[in-house]
């Protein structure tokens, strides 16, 4: 994931909807259609992007150098559409392949019930034998029938649904070291978007070492608001009449890498 691009492409977006980016097979070795050999499976997840933020859609104020190489090598769905886009609605959707009105999660409907998560693809590959993993934002809490919509707490989140997990409940912060399972991260990548991608790559070492497949749902806050930058990412942006601007509010700060302090603190 190009961190520099993905924080480039924050403006406002006439859609609420998450952009989707599965990619089977990524990591297969010696070929996925290999007789006997499942594929390995890598989801990407972004969070409230519209269709037409990235390069290969033809918008030219964006840099996605990874996600158009994804593009030019795969294959884009480009008359899809989203059935529900709200963040709640669309990640159980993702998770299940249901719609809303057989999910019904969503803020002001309720949880996912537990007897409906059971079929997601995250429980099912690895009723298959899959080694499962996730990481990020997960978004939408998996309850009993008298379980409320709220996601703020771990206990509401599928956690031992995974052999690896690396998320975080409710909204997460974008400073790495404000988000629980992620404090080992926290003084090399500051930033909750490039630790994100160091859990997910951890994640690949350690299923180098299991005898089956894997499957992993990566799940990134970015980019939804507010804004927030990683220091070197930081640019002028150009304005309709040329003129440029700074991407950086008073408010709303670049999140710095922390100068080194003893073992112990860290």
């Amino acid at each position: 994931m190009n961190t520099r691009g993905i924080f480039q492409l924050m403006r406002r977006h006439t859609l609420t909807s998450f952009l989707t980016f599965a990619w089977a097979a990524l990591m297969a070795v010696n070929g996925w259609a290999a007789e006997n050999q499942r594929p390995n499976i890598i989801l990407l997840l972004t969070d409230d992007q519209s269709y037409n933020s990235l390069g290969y859609a033809g918008n030219t104020q964006v840099e996605t150098p990874n996600l158009d190489r994804l593009a030019s090598e795969g294959l884009i769905f480009d008359a899809a559409y989203d059935s529900t886009s709200i963040c709640m609605a669309s990640r159980a959707q993702v998770m299940t392949g249901m719609y809303e009105y057989k999910t019904g999660c969503n803020f002001s409907h309720g949880p996912l019930h537990r007897d409906k998560w059971q079929n997601s693809y995250p429980v099912l590959l690895r009723e298959a034998g899959y080694f499962t993993g996730f990481v990020g934002k997960f978004g939408f809490a998996v309850k009993g029938e008298d379980g409320d919509s709220s996601y703020h707490h771990n206990e509401d989140l599928p956690m031992d649904s995974f052999d690896y997990w690396c998320g975080w409940p409710g909204q997460g912060s974008y400073r790495t070291k404000e988000n629980e399972f992620f404090l080992q991260y926290a003084y090399k990548h500051p930033h909750v978007t490039q630790a994100v991608g160091a859990a997910s790559s951890d994640f690949i070492k350690a299923a180098k070492n299991e005898n089956r497949p894997f499957c992993l749902s990566v799940s990134f806050k970015a980019p939804h608001g507010p804004m927030s930058l990683i220091r070197h990412s930081m640019k002028c942006m150009p304005t309709q009449r040329g003129k440029r601007r700074r991407t950086t509010t008073k408010r709303e700060r670049p999140i710095y890498p922390s100068k080194p302090r003893a073992a112990a603190s860290i």
